[in-house]
């Protein structure tokens, strides 16, 4: 009878890990799924063509963006994000939307909120449809022609998420009205007066061509005043006291999404500006003015369901350029108006700062009749 004499024996791997990531990593050494699907994945050679759209770079190209870095894979997720580790984390929230939706929807809770409620948050929640959009088609913007796939794949998960937002959105507006409320979103979005300040951002930031300058007007700027002030302060603060506490459990994706998304976006926003003092000013000087002008459009917002009356507001005026409208100027004055001025007039001398930039399509038209806009923005919002 023969007998089997097993033996356990280690095979020792001729490499740990890919050639292109061991470079980023620090040597042959163990990489995360992460570090392989990410790092070093972006060709940077060998191109067999310049872009015939735009010649002047080539097709994967660091010198788009006027931030520069010796390495753009110093740009990493904390996260962690490939494309196997967002997608199950977006189908567990998924699950948890799904639950609450079954939740509200056994126990009635959209048919006990009154009318006001209801059409309180169809006002406000429904035109945000289309700055999702926006997010969606600037974050593909990034990807497309930012440099480095720690940048480019996060920002394309972020495009996709921006874009579910939307979804999400709609989805509650047939949930809580009829189907015409999208329609009545969208009127608003492009006819009503109160809009018109952050639906101008929301459409400067649609012709940044710097997929870095991009980033912090969308993700930094723009995100970073809209969800807490709607989700945050309008939604949890203000709907749910007066009963709508399913609006908040049928929005609450978008709170708990932005608030891991911030470790990224700030992630990303530290490390360009540790890189060199000439980073840390141009960052510093776009997100100056980005905050400056989605603070105005934050005080439009509030201003929509204000009750009429008197309200604080600065003492001093701020002239700030629109960054992609090179003939006009934002002014905000000491009385509480934004009014869009040609530059050059003589009609803001308490002007404290002016930023330029230079970046204006020419297909841009001037600004519509309406440019007196109520602002007053010390003044705590009141829905």
């Amino acid at each position: 009878m023969t007998s089997i004499d097993l033996q356990a024996k280690e095979i020792k791997p001729q490499r740990n890990t890919y050639t292109h990531v061991a470079r980023y990593i620090g040597g042959d050494k163990p990489a995360t799924r992460y570090q392989e699907a990410t790092m070093g994945a972006q060709p940077t050679q060998n191109f067999h063509y310049r872009p015939t759209w735009d010649p002047q770079y080539e097709l994967f190209d660091a010198s788009r963006s006027a931030i520069k870095l010796e390495d753009w894979y110093v740009l990493k997720d904390p996260r962690q994000h490939y494309y196997a580790t967002w997608t199950i984390a977006r189908a567990r929230q998924q699950e948890a939307v799904e639950a609450n939706y079954q939740f509200v929807e056994a126990r009635g809770l959209l048919n006990r909120m009154t009318d006001e409620v209801r059409a309180s948050a169809c006002q406000v929640l429904m035109p945000l449809r289309h700055v999702a959009w926006a997010g969606n088609m600037n974050n593909t913007f990034i990807c497309a022609y930012g440099y480095g796939t720690a940048l480019t794949a996060a920002a394309n998960f972020h495009a996709m998420d921006h874009l579910g937002i939307a979804q999400y959105l709609t989805r509650l507006g047939l949930a809580v009205d009829e189907p015409g409320v999208l329609d009545a979103g969208k009127n608003d979005w492009i006819n009503d007066p109160r809009w018109q300040v952050l639906r101008r951002l929301v459409e400067d930031t649609l012709v940044i061509k710097d997929p870095m300058e991009l980033f912090v007007a969308q993700n930094l700027a723009l995100d970073g005043m809209l969800y807490p002030l709607i989700y945050g302060a309008y939604v949890d603060e203000h709907l749910t006291i007066k009963g709508g506490t399913a609006i908040a459990m049928l929005t609450s994706f978008m709170p708990e999404w932005h608030d891991e998304t911030v470790r990224w976006v700030d992630a990303v926003v530290k490390a360009a500006a540790a890189e060199s003092e000439a980073n840390k000013n141009l960052l510093t000087e776009w997100t100056l003015l980005d905050r400056s002008r989605t603070g105005g459009a934050s005080a439009c917002r509030r201003n929509r369901t204000r009750r009429s009356g008197p309200g604080r507001t600065g003492s001093n005026a701020k002239h700030l350029q629109c960054p992609r409208r090179k003939n006009w100027s934002c002014h905000l004055t000491s009385d509480g108006h934004q009014r869009q001025l040609p530059l050059g007039k003589k009609s803001c001398p308490t002007s404290s700062s002016h930023f330029r930039r230079t970046r204006n399509p020419d297909r841009w038209s001037m600004p519509s009749s309406q440019t007196t806009r109520k602002l007053r923005s010390s003044t705590p919002p009141v829905w």
